[in-house]
């Protein structure tokens, strides 16, 4: 899942780089606008039913893998990149708001750091935690 990261960097850099280019106010408040959508949307998405099953996958994957278990390599290639896309689909909420906010310094990360931690090895109690952070959000 290393291309992640590239992918959410290109999907930040083009609206800022082609529809926020200007420095005025209207930019500012535009700005303003889709960030603040941003977080709604993220908060929500810690309710949806998709974070609760990507979640029930990334709490255990000891699970995970006794279920959807592949033998070989073309099984390990086959699991690995669907156990990613879960925890991706848990996740995705946290880094698209550390990039998109631009909080990627050490308190911003460490917090969310935290939080991913809790959501993952927190066996069901993640889902509070994950609609904490939705409330909060």
């Amino acid at each position: 899942m290393g291309y992640t990261g590239i992918v959410i960097l290109i999907g930040r850099s083009i609206p800022m780089n082609y529809f926020f280019m200007e420095s005025s106010i209207n930019t500012k408040e535009q700005l303003d606008r889709a960030f603040g959508v941003l977080l709604i949307i993220s908060g929500l998405y810690q309710f949806s039913r998709l974070k609760t099953k990507c979640l029930g996958y990334c709490e255990s994957p000891i699970s995970y893998f006794t279920r959807r278990w592949s033998s070989g390599t073309v099984g390990a290639v086959k699991m690995g990149p669907y156990h990613g896309l879960y925890c991706l689909g848990c996740c995705w909420p946290y880094f698209l708001l550390m990039v998109a906010l631009g909080w990627m310094n050490l308190l911003w990360m460490a917090l969310f750091a935290a939080i991913i931690f809790g959501d993952k090895v927190w066996i069901k109690g993640g889902r509070w935690i994950a609609r904490g952070v939705g409330i909060g959000l």
